[in-house]
């Protein structure tokens, strides 16, 4: 088992909070402040204002720029406020690439008046536009994240969640899980079936772990293969281990993005009750 010596730093220089300057932003707030601590990151918060008219707009910028001014008053870290006219995940995405962003935080809350609720299509449109992984907080922060799972389906992108996930959080041991159907229940039976699913879900695993760019990760790793559905594998497996963040690849640049368990994103973040963290791989990626 991985075990926590001297913490090891975070490769994270800079994190974007995206907040509607509301009461609910407070959890992703406090933990991406609480994340910035323990990296010595910068810290980029970042608010949306709905385009209107001109006086409207010259209003609202007003007022928003004074509540984020008192909401980060006595932060005892690097901070600076990005306060835009447009649409929220444009705006958090340009905001990020901007500030060379290592991380977006974001909560499952309504931006302004954006039709969609956060764990809907903007997710989607937010972690297309955006070129660093974006972490969904639904939790109220406690802990740091102690303990990462992983889910896998032992492609690329997959395997790229991972590494992501592994530089960010350095000291965090790794549950990697992938979620096995059963195949050919009537030629095989149903016990054959599932027998033969699990046997080629750990040849996959084992060949997954084994890549050269894994391998060096490997003493902090442990795997599960759970049957059933991915997206509620996961889930079982990061509420019996008590995991505070499950980490997902994705790809895709237009239409949903597409995660690595067969789905699009934003339904694993309906089905898992944790904080999620989405690390989309593009298309061209090496």
């Amino acid at each position: 088992m991985f075990e926590e010596a001297s913490r090891p730093m975070s490769t994270m220089n800079a994190i974007v909070i995206a907040s509607d300057l509301t009461a609910r932003s407070d959890r992703p707030y406090d933990r991406a402040v609480q994340m910035a601590r323990e990296a010595g990151a910068r810290l980029v918060l970042v608010h949306a204002v709905e385009a209107g008219s001109a006086q409207a707009e010259v209003d609202l910028l007003a007022r928003a720029r004074a509540s984020a001014a008192q909401l980060i008053r006595g932060l005892d870290i690097p901070v600076e406020t990005d306060i835009e006219i447009g649409a929220a995940p444009e705006i958090i995405a340009d905001a990020a690439e901007r500030s060379r962003a290592d991380l977006i935080v974001v909560g499952p809350a309504r931006f302004n008046n954006i039709a969609d609720i956060f764990l809907g299509t903007a997710v989607d449109h937010l972690v297309r536009c955006a070129t660093v992984p974006v972490l969904v907080v639904k939790q109220r922060p406690g802990a740091i994240y102690n303990r990462l799972v992983v889910a896998t389906d032992f492609s690329d992108p997959s395997a790229h969640a991972l590494l992501t996930a592994a530089a960010q959080f350095p000291a965090a041991p790794i549950t990697v899980v992938h979620g096995f159907q059963p195949t050919f229940p009537i030629r095989m039976g149903a016990e054959a079936g599932r027998a033969h699913a699990e046997a080629e879900a750990r040849q996959g695993m084992t060949e997954f772990l084994a890549r050269p760019d894994i391998g060096p990760l490997r003493p902090r790793i442990t795997d599960e293969l759970v049957e059933g559905m991915p997206a509620v594998a996961v889930a079982r497996t990061a509420d019996h281990f008590d995991v505070p963040l499950v980490v997902v690849g994705a790809t895709g640049t237009s239409g949903f993005v597409q995660a690595v368990l067969g789905s699009r994103a934003s339904d694993i973040l309906d089905t898992v009750p944790c904080d999620v963290m989405v690390v989309r791989r593009k298309p061209d990626a090496g």
